[in-house]
């Protein structure tokens, strides 16, 4: 099994975006609301191919928010719906960021491919 470190951050929706996604699927979908739970229940989890400390994750997601912002937009409302005047501030008012610095990765040799049962370990954690 190859090894390959890495760290995560998981997007989670807020309580504002939850207002505004159900507004925009009131109009896109005859007015059914999702709870909460609903638009937490499944959050996006940015893979970030080198270990980064927290902050260094944080930077990741800052620098790169516009495209994470409109993926999370993607999943829930149709295009024409978006907010026009998306901004880094407003992405952090919708969506909280949770860092997460081990993640386990398991990529199978191709001898390894067929084995059932293999045991999979730790890949990295940061401390």
């Amino acid at each position: 099994m190859q090894v390959k470190p890495a760290s995560a951050v998981v997007i989670v929706p807020k309580q504002p975006f939850v207002k505004w996604a159900n507004w925009g699927n009131g109009i896109s979908e005859g007015g059914r609301d999702q709870s909460y739970e609903y638009f937490t229940g499944d959050c996006s989890v940015v893979l970030i191919s080198k270990c980064l400390t927290e902050k260094g994750a944080r930077a990741h997601i800052s620098a790169n928010w516009e495209t994470i912002f409109e993926q999370q937009l993607e999943r829930y409302i149709d295009r024409p719906l978006w907010p026009h005047n998306r901004t880094e501030e407003m992405f952090s008012k919708w969506f909280g960021v949770r860092f997460h610095s081990t993640v386990l990765t398991c990529i199978l040799a191709d001898k390894e491919a067929g084995q059932a049962g293999k045991r999979i370990d730790v890949v990295h954690t940061m401390e």
